[in-house]
């Protein structure tokens, strides 16, 4: 059952020669604890580590407009409607009877 509890500890992408010890007061008794030992981590701590910078693009730098693609292509025609609701004759009524 021990090992189920510490099984994350074992994964060798976490610790480095993990070593796990079962500590006994005599044999054959319970465990009073368990003791852990790995390699630590070789880096020097004043500098910047080359894996921990994300290779994307800046934050400052990403675009975070929400203009559609479509919109920007320009690739859409506008349309226009080449019989209107009203004749010339009808609009030149309506504008008299404005103008009175």
């Amino acid at each position: 059952m021990i090992s189920y509890i510490f099984y994350f500890a074992t994964e060798p992408f976490l610790f480095k020669n993990l070593n796990i010890n079962k500590i006994k007061a005599k044999k054959g008794r319970k465990i009073e604890w368990l003791e852990f030992s790995f390699e630590p981590e070789k880096r020097i701590h004043s500098k910047r580590q080359s894996n921990m910078i994300s290779t994307g693009k800046p934050k400052q730098y990403i675009s975070r407009e929400m203009t559609p693609q479509w919109l920007k292509n320009n690739t859409y025609e506008p349309t226009t409607s080449k019989t209107s609701a009203y004749t010339e004759e009808e609009r030149q009524a309506f504008l008299q009877k404005m103008k009175k």
